[in-house]
């Protein structure tokens, strides 16, 4: 049970000063209930009912009127129209056809790689094996044999 007194339910007080108001009047109190609302605080509930309550106080400067407080219950019932969504089912022979489009896929790309020489490896021995390089020895020339044109 959801009341004001337990705390499990949120309350307001309302209160609606009428000035001269004539001998009848009529008082409507509209609320709306979010479906937001309804979900995160009314989850687990299929109707919520609201209860509540109106009175009617007389607040007047003249002494001798005098009315006592006259209270209207009322109970409105909130019906959910939410519905749990199941989870699709996939059918069995859509996930095999799915898995097989996805290796045959992943082998074209892995042929491809090979063909294009992807997977080759270097010759890493080639890289950093030591070159021979035959010496040669020359004599450099002396300077004044560099400024001569016979050289």
């Amino acid at each position: 049970v959801l009341t004001c007194v337990n705390g499990r339910a949120r309350c307001v007080w309302l209160e609606c000063p009428i000035p001269d108001a004539p001998i009848i009047t009529n008082v409507t109190v509209k609320a709306r209930v979010w479906n937001s609302t309804f979900i995160e605080d009314y989850r687990d509930f299929d109707r919520v009912r609201v209860d509540g309550w109106a009175t009617l106080f007389l607040r007047t400067s003249v002494p001798t009127i005098n009315m006592e407080n006259k209270t209207a219950w009322f109970s409105v019932n909130i019906d959910s129209d939410l519905e749990e969504e199941l989870p699709a089912e996939i059918e069995l022979w859509l996930v095999l056809v799915a898995v097989s489009a996805g290796l045959l896929l992943l082998g074209l790309i892995i042929l491809l790689l090979w063909k294009c020489g992807f997977f080759k490896r270097a010759r890493t021995r080639a890289l950093y094996e030591a070159k021979r390089q035959k010496a040669e020895m020359k004599s450099q020339p002396s300077e004044t044999e560099r400024l001569t044109d016979d050289y």
